[in-house]
């Protein structure tokens, strides 16, 4: 990993990664490894508009693999490791061999890790994090909490709790091997990193409604008003009037949460070509809301929803090119090209954004292999692009549409997986790696 990650020669990566293959036999072996490697050394002393996302590429690629075909769960992990070697890292952190602290009971503790991280104390949260690994129901609920705590964080449009919840995914999957070091990164710039709570603080002194409706489905109409209200709000009241629309409309809060999905797609398709980060962020930040709830009381669920609205609202304000949706596709769906994979990878790698969301819709039937040929298309173009590019966000966008459009009941759920080919049309491209891999 030392050799490997020291060269940034592309075509001498290219060639010692696939040598290397061998011996690591499989890419979650590598994760492992390349996990071990970076994550004590993805850090900074002080943080400002750039985060390191060396690790971080490394739980994207732990979180999207299943996504690919067996014979390319390669690529993504080529397209990260090569990030990874481009990107600068410290010298490992000399706190990883503190004592856990478990002396104190367990709420004492988590006192004891809020007032660490209020003061900055990255010693003592992770001293105090390595107490609660340690225990299995103390584990989950420091997961919950702490996700909670990065929840409330929404400096850089929410990235804290995009980065958490991916590292608390890989540690999951890796069978809490070495947990503490997983959670090393994203912890560290909850703890180090710029802090803005101003969302929260507006949302926690508002009622928080429970969405415990069952209505299933919402019409066209209601749908286009919210969607005015979150994107093109003048205020954060104005946003979640659109949730207390749908509130009203005693909706459950699987289909509110589906709804938000949606209307963060059409935030990210309406991003200025180089402002695409925060409308990005706030649509990952809403599938981890949705996600989050499936195991949150109904008291609590309605508050997460009310952040991933508020930071929809954000986004948009700050991204948006106009005060007017963009119009992706046609607004009569196409026949699909006869060839409709290589027509998109040609699209997408040619950079003709319209011409790639076009074809997605196009290609999207009730034919079940048809809809995971184009969800692998999309996958592995992705993945094959360089991965300073995007920085695995690419990879948790794909992942993110691929599972809103299978959870989704609603008759808009095109529109997911549509943004997405969107937006690999528009992101800017670079394929010298993965020619030098030997990739057409």
């Amino acid at each position: 990993m030392d050799t490997l990650f020291e060269n940034q020669n592309l075509k001498v990566f290219a060639k010692l990664f696939k040598k290397e293959q061998e011996n690591w036999g499989t890419p979650e072996e590598f994760l492992r490894q390349a996990g071990e490697f970076l994550a004590l050394r993805s850090y900074e002393k002080y943080y400002g508009d750039i985060v390191p996302h060396a690790f971080f590429g490394i739980t994207c690629v732990a979180s999207s693999l299943s996504v690919f075909p067996e014979e390319r769960k390669w690529w993504p992990c080529v397209q990260q490791g090569w990030l990874a070697s481009n990107e600068r890292r410290r010298q490992p952190w000399s706190g990883a061999s503190l004592a856990a602290i478990t002396d104190l009971s367990e709420d004492e503790r988590w006192l004891n890790f809020c007032k660490s991280h209020e003061d900055g104390n990255m010693d003592q949260c992770y001293a105090l994090a390595k107490g609660f690994l340690s225990d299995e129901n103390e584990r989950n609920t420091f997961r919950s909490r702490s996700l909670r705590l990065a929840l409330d964080d929404t400096a850089q449009s929410g990235i804290k709790f995009i980065h958490l919840f991916k590292a608390w995914s890989m540690a999951e999957q890796l069978g809490w091997e070495k947990a503490d070091q997983i959670l090393f990164p994203a912890l560290h710039l909850l703890t180090i990193g710029p802090t803005s709570t101003q969302l929260s603080d507006q949302i926690k002194v508002r009622n928080i409604p429970e969405f415990n409706g069952t209505n299933s489905s919402i019409d066209g109409d209601s749908f286009e008003l919210i969607q005015e209200k979150l994107l093109f709000g003048e205020t954060l009241d104005d946003a979640l009037d659109g949730l207390s629309v749908m509130h009203q409309m005693q909706l459950s809060i699987q289909v509110c949460m589906d709804t938000l999905m949606l209307v963060a797609a059409q935030g990210l398709n309406n991003a200025q070509m180089g402002r695409w980060l925060p409308a990005l962020r706030a649509f990952l930040y809403t599938d981890l809301c949705k996600q989050s709830v499936a195991t949150e009381q109904a008291c609590s669920q309605g508050y997460f929803a009310m952040m991933a609205a508020g930071l929809i609202h954000q986004a948009s304000s700050s991204s948006r090119e106009s005060n007017a949706n963009r119009q992706v596709t046609h607004l009569a769906k196409k026949d699909a090209p006869s060839d409709g994979v290589n027509t998109l990878r040609s699209l997408i790698s040619h950079s003709d954004p319209f011409a790639s969301a076009d074809t997605v819709r196009s290609m999207i039937s009730e034919d079940e292999s048809s809809i995971d040929q184009l969800f692998e298309t999309l996958a592995t173009l992705a993945a094959k692009n360089d991965g300073r590019m995007a920085t695995g966000y690419d990879l948790l966008l794909v992942e993110a549409a691929i599972r809103g459009y299978r959870e989704s009941a609603s008759n808009l759920r095109d529109r997911l997986p549509v943004a997405c080919g969107f937006f690999l049309g528009r992101v800017l491209k670079n394929y010298e790696l993965f020619g030098a891999y030997g990739v057409k």
